[in-house]
């Protein structure tokens, strides 16, 4: 009996954890908010919402289209993902709430299925160069000064991530725009 006792609890602690109730009602407002952008939701929306939020959202929308209501992926500890279909591919928006105000101190939103802007495939493919062989002149020649005093700090936290993404991704893969409201 101990054995199938410590079987289901394995078992009960790999089922998905669902979103809260404000998880949920918050990915209906990020979605409300994406496909018609309004300043005063915006507000309501985020902590502290950044200069440039609705002409990013509209360069995101423009190449996914309109959304539909969407389910969620992930939910671990305060965090929650969730992946919307739209017309024109997919949209995935991760978030956290904070306890304090209830509002979204960051988003990190992804766009999968759809054609990569020419400038970022051939960034990524130089990264993915880099990444295969290193070349100081090609990264000089390539990279902006804050990223060579980024790199020379030695602080490329997201260098790994951005790699495997960029690696694993096809021709019609995937936008990543990550925008925090601070």
């Amino acid at each position: 009996m101990a054995g199938f006792t410590e079987g289901l609890v394995e078992l009960l602690s790999q089922v998905p954890q669902p979103p809260s109730h404000e998880q949920a009602q918050v990915a209906g407002q990020v979605i409300a908010l994406f496909n018609e952008f309004d300043l005063d939701a915006a507000a309501g929306l985020f902590e502290r919402p950044s200069a440039g939020l609705e002409e990013w959202v509209q360069w995101l929308r423009a190449r996914v289209g309109e959304c539909g209501a969407g389910e969620p992926m992930m939910v671990k500890d305060d965090s929650v993902r969730y992946r919307y279909t739209c017309e024109h591919g997919q949209l995935e928006a991760q978030f956290s709430l904070s306890p304090e105000t209830g509002k979204i101190p960051g988003l990190m939103m992804a766009a999968r299925g759809i054609e990569l802007a020419e400038p970022v495939r051939e960034a990524a493919e130089t990264v993915m160069r880099l990444y295969d062989q290193w070349d100081p002149a090609l990264f000089r020649r390539s990279f902006s000064e804050k990223s060579k005093r980024r790199r020379s700090a030695g602080s490329c936290s997201t260098c790994a991530r951005s790699t495997a993404t960029a690696r694993s991704a096809s021709p019609t893969s995937s936008v990543c725009a990550a925008r925090s409201s601070t």
